[in-house]
């Protein structure tokens, strides 16, 4: 595989595990066909590439995943998979005939796909899959983003916080990669942290982990807790930029003060509002 065949698959990877691609808010249907539409342009550039050219020697491990999932795939006996594995006959299907009429009598696409990476045991090709994306997701962000870990839930009822028991769910490892991280920004307009909500950064110590306790102007009392706010519909506003408060936040129970995360590194704005 050559340079620039490396890079459009990486790109195209890239794509489809990105948040930054914004599906939350495009409508359903919408981002159901950019997704379909990215795993068949990897489909489709994996098909063609030449495994028997010179690999790039800075990304042999990359390389020796992506000729690994290759090699299994193009030698798989679809007839003798489990049947969420007709995701590829269904693949090869839309690559020869996107255009199809009988698309529409199709399974589900995505449905189809979320069967395939639960099953258990994990078929080996989709356990290489995910080392290739982790390798992509590592090599885009790990030097960017730093991980919050809050260890401590609160939620929102009747007008006050109520401090609940840490219970940490972790989903399956799939829930990590970044289409499902709450991104925030603390300066400048790039993102600075991440939150993962599949297992609260316990997947990614490969990351830098922020401080669960932080100081604040605002609060020069003592440090503010870094938790993880459950809500329902409205909260109280932050006392730093007056919304709504949402995610994570920093908060201290005994002054019951509270400011949304992104808000840690504002400067306070100080106002006169009679001059006289």
């Amino acid at each position: 595989m050559d340079l620039e065949t490396e890079s459009k698959l990486v790109s195209l990877i890239t794509r489809l595990i990105s948040s930054e691609d914004n599906i939350d808010s495009e409508p359903i249907m919408h981002s159901k066909v950019q997704f379909q539409s990215y795993v068949i342009q990897i489909i489709s550039l994996l098909r063609s590439t030449d495994l028997d050219s010179q690999p790039n020697p800075e990304s042999s491990e990359f390389m020796s995943l992506v000729t690994q999932a290759i090699s299994l795939f193009n030698s798989m006996d679809v007839d003798a998979q489990p049947k969420p594995l007709e995701l590829i006959s269904l693949i090869s299907l839309l690559i020869s005939s996107p255009d199809s009429k009988d698309s529409e009598q199709m399974p589900d696409f995505m449905l189809l796909i979320e069967k395939t990476l639960n099953l258990e045991p994990e078929p080996e090709l989709v356990s290489l899959m995910h080392q290739i994306f982790s390798l992509v997701v590592n090599s885009k962000w790990k030097k960017k983003l730093i991980c919050l870990s809050p260890q401590i839930e609160i939620s929102y009822q009747y007008g006050k916080f109520h401090i609940d028991e840490v219970d940490w769910r972790f989903g399956n490892k799939w829930n990590c990669l970044p289409l499902n991280w709450e991104k925030f920004r603390l300066t400048g307009e790039d993102a600075t942290h991440f939150l993962c909500r599949g297992c609260n950064g316990q997947s990614h110590k490969e990351y830098n982990k922020a401080l669960v306790e932080m100081k604040h102007t605002l609060h020069r009392k003592q440090p503010l807790q870094l938790v993880l706010l459950y809500a329902f519909g409205s909260t109280r506003e932050c006392y730093c930029c007056d919304e709504d408060l949402r995610g994570v936040i920093l908060y201290c129970s005994t002054c019951d003060f509270a400011m949304n995360f992104s808000c840690a590194g504002k400067e306070p704005v100080l106002s006169i509002d009679h001059p006289k």
